[in-house]
């Protein structure tokens, strides 16, 4: 069971943050079985390409251990699966817990960690 800090956060999830290296399209991360990955975009380029496949945030919040960080959870609406984005001082990651993956959450972290490897599709209509 994961410890919380004071103020009700996963301090995992603050230790986590902090140690992974935020390098743009470096290598991903595994910690515990939860995929993080950096992205070489900013947080609202991320959002937006988000909601151009249909995700919706779910929840937003700041993000612990990082003076004006954020925290996102995204889902799409009627599917499993939660795609987590965290923004710290410029720099942004994309988390997926393997029982939130849902099908779909990690393959998305990996096309936006690397959108020259995996191309995005640019019909409005694509998932």
């Amino acid at each position: 069971m994961r410890s919380r800090s004071p103020n009700g956060q996963s301090r995992r999830l603050e230790a986590c943050f902090r140690e992974v290296p935020c390098e743009p399209n470096g290598p991903p991360h595994y910690r515990g079985g939860v995929l993080e990955l950096s992205v070489d975009l900013d947080a609202e380029q991320v959002l937006q390409e988000c909601e151009r496949r249909g995700l919706v945030v779910r929840s937003e919040r700041e993000l612990g251990g990082c003076k004006g960080g954020r925290h996102w959870h995204l889902h799409i609406p009627g599917q499993a699966g939660t795609l987590e984005m965290n923004e710290c001082r410029g720099r942004v990651s994309l988390k997926v817990h393997p029982r939130r993956d849902g099908g779909w959450a990690s393959a998305l972290a990996a096309e936006l960690h690397n959108p020259r490897q995996n191309p995005w599709p640019r019909s409005p209509t694509s998932p």
